[in-house]
């Protein structure tokens, strides 16, 4: 083991404000095993820099110690705003740090508001191995120290290396540097203190501290007579040697050796406990494997979450066929405000009536008042038809992939995956249970038909026809009148026959009038007939395509209900497999058991005769 000393970070500051090369340096000591920060503020960094340097952030970097195979170097880490260069280089991450490493704080180089350290290190080795390495074998540690020096970080290392060693005994001697006694009085306090701190640090450690005048002892010293006062501690160092000679040395060896036994057995014990444990482990684990359900029960669990399966997906295609067949009678339903029925009865009402007369006749159409156009009125009609046909077919299939029943196809695809998983161990893909939801319905919407513009021809009398029509028996009835309301209401002297010219005009004017209603009547009859007409062929046009559109639907359904058989039928066959695989797994667990078991014994026994060792 190789103990190096202290490494330095010397921290130099140059200053250039005073126009000459004068700089100011000093030497800061890195710990071992606390992390500093250097920056501008006094309340959080150990290293600080003058308030000048204004590039300098308050907490500008960090250096922290760590070990490397037993070896301390420092991580260095940015944490400012301008910026830490390493060598000229900025640093973007932590580093860590070599000999001779120039760090400059805010910028590139050396300025008037930045700041700048060299880190060097030194591995020099202050204790060799061959000092340290007899430890492990040492019953009594000696240590000589300067009396008036505070112990060195090399030294407290060693001491922490003695007593992490099986050494019985540890003895610090202080060296006393001149025999005079108000030094010895000076370093009998410092030994005093050292002890005190060494129990504390060092918990049930047996140490003797004691400060000795050595320099009588030495070759070629002046010094030749020892005084009384420093006497009594040498006499007290000599018989508490004495006592340490006066034990057995074969006690100490045997007492050594057998503390290294027990170790070493206290070792294999754990190292067979945990053994013992693994083994149990083991066994139960295989022991549960073996305790999994049986070939029959699996298969009456397999059978029942099949049936389980098949009932849930004749439930659900009996459920998804009643809700298209009431969703049919709704959309088709003459009486329902919202049903296509309903719709295409308010679109052909509100068409508008254009008769056209030609050669005594009336040919009558229905237009669209802002669309003249030759056959706008079907092609509406057939638009409005197929646009509302495709959101309710839409709006179907969506309600059977995801919300008649429980979910619809998805909920019943997810219910039967849940079913057949829960049977044993054996997982099946959920890409098995996925199901297609796509659907084409504009194959069907949008097929070629033909265009028929629904429209009535009827004669239409002329005036003059109708006037000598109706005339003739006017005149006839009004002179009849003239006559009976004549002979007994009029004077004699009032001549019958000029009233006839007078009461003609009124007769003509009258059946004029007569014409024009008949004719406003016959176009609305003939407007009433045409509309009925164009109601139920539209009405005919949406229920065959609502009829195409259910039996798109339902081609689906039977191939959803096809694919869940075939997923039924590939579950039995892989559980069929799983089974085979099963029966040999549990012999072979049975066999694995029956070993672990023998292996559990033998172990046992190799513990109770180690214990029958240790007890020795």
């Amino acid at each position: 083991m190789l103990i190096g000393n202290l490494t330095k970070l010397e921290a130099t500051l140059v200053n250039e404000d005073f126009g000459n090369s004068l700089r100011q340096q000093t030497s800061y000591t890195l710990s071992v095993d606390e992390k500093i920060i250097i920056g501008r503020d006094p309340s959080q960094c150990k290293i600080l820099i003058p308030d000048d340097r204004t590039l300098v952030s308050g907490r500008h970097l960090e250096i922290e110690p760590i070990q490397e195979e037993n070896t301390p170097k420092w991580l260095l880490c940015d944490m400012s705003r301008h910026g830490t260069y390493l060598n000229g280089n900025r640093l973007n991450e932590c580093q860590i740090l070599q000999d001779g490493d120039r760090i400059t704080l805010g910028e590139a180089k050396l300025t008037p508001k930045s700041a700048q350290f060299t880190f060097n290190y030194s591995s020099q080795v202050t204790l060799k191995k061959e000092l340290v390495s007899p430890l492990s074998d040492c019953d009594i540690f000696c240590l000589l120290l300067a009396g008036e020096q505070s112990l060195s970080d090399d030294e407290r290392w060693l001491l922490t290396a003695a007593t992490q060693a099986e050494i019985t005994h540890i003895i610090i001697i202080l060296e006393i540097s001149s025999a005079d006694v108000a030094v010895a009085k000076k370093i009998e306090v410092l030994a005093n203190e050292l002890e005190t701190w060494f129990k504390e640090q060092y918990l049930g450690i047996s140490v003797e501290i004691v400060a000795l005048l050595l320099q009588p002892f030495l070759v070629n010293t002046e010094v030749k007579e020892i005084e009384s006062y420093f006497q009594k501690s040498l006499d007290k160092m000599t018989k508490s040697l004495e006592t340490l000679v006066k034990r057995k040395p074969e006690d100490l060896l045997t007492q050594r050796l057998t503390a290294r036994f027990q170790f070493q057995l206290t070792k294999i014990e754990q190292l067979l406990e945990k053994k013992k444990a693994t083994f149990f482990k083991e066994i139960g684990s295989t022991e549960s494997d073996t305790q999994e359900l049986s070939k029959d029960e699996l298969k009456e669990r397999l059978k029942k979450a099949c049936k389980d399966a098949d009932t849930e997906r004749d439930k659900f295609f009996k459920r998804v066929k009643t809700e298209l067949n009431q969703s049919k009678a709704s959309l088709l339903d003459e009486f329902n405000r919202v049903s296509l029925i309903t719709q295409i009865k308010q679109f052909v009402t509100n068409l508008e009536p254009t008769p056209t007369y030609a050669d005594g006749y009336c040919e009558l159409k229905l237009q669209l008042s802002n669309h003249p156009q030759k056959n706008s009125v079907a092609l509406a009609a057939i638009s409005l038809c197929r646009e509302e046909l495709e959101r309710w077919s839409i709006t179907q299939w969506e309600g059977i992939c995801y919300h008649y029943g429980k979910g619809g196809l998805q909920g019943l695809h997810q219910t039967i995956h849940d079913r057949l998983n829960g049977i044993s161990s054996l997982k099946f893909n959920k890409s098995l249970f996925e199901f297609s939801q796509s659907i084409n319905f504009q194959s069907i919407l949008h097929t070629s038909v033909v265009i028929e513009e629904i429209e009535t021809k009827y004669k239409q009398p002329n005036i003059i026809g109708y006037l000598f029509k109706n005339l003739r028996g006017q005149i006839i009835s009004v002179l009849g009148m003239v006559v009976i309301i004549g002979g007994a209401f009029l004077p004699k002297s009032i001549d019958k026959n000029k009233l006839i010219p007078l009461l003609l005009l009124p007769i003509i004017i009258a059946t004029f009038f007569a014409y024009k209603q008949d004719k406003i009547t016959r176009l609305e009859e003939e407007t009433e007939k045409i509309k009925e007409r164009m109601i139920k062929y539209y009405e005919l046009f949406s229920k065959k395509l609502v009829d195409n559109l259910i039996e798109k639907i339902n081609l689906k359904l039977e191939e959803q209900e096809r694919k869940i058989k075939e997923i039924l039928e590939t579950v039995d066959e892989q559980y069929k497999v799983y089974l085979a695989e099963l029966d040999k797994k549990q012999l072979e667990v049975k066999s694995i058991t029956e070993q672990s078991k023998l292996q559990q014994k033998a172990l046992e026994k190799e513990i109770a005769e180690l214990q029958k060792l240790k007890s020795i």
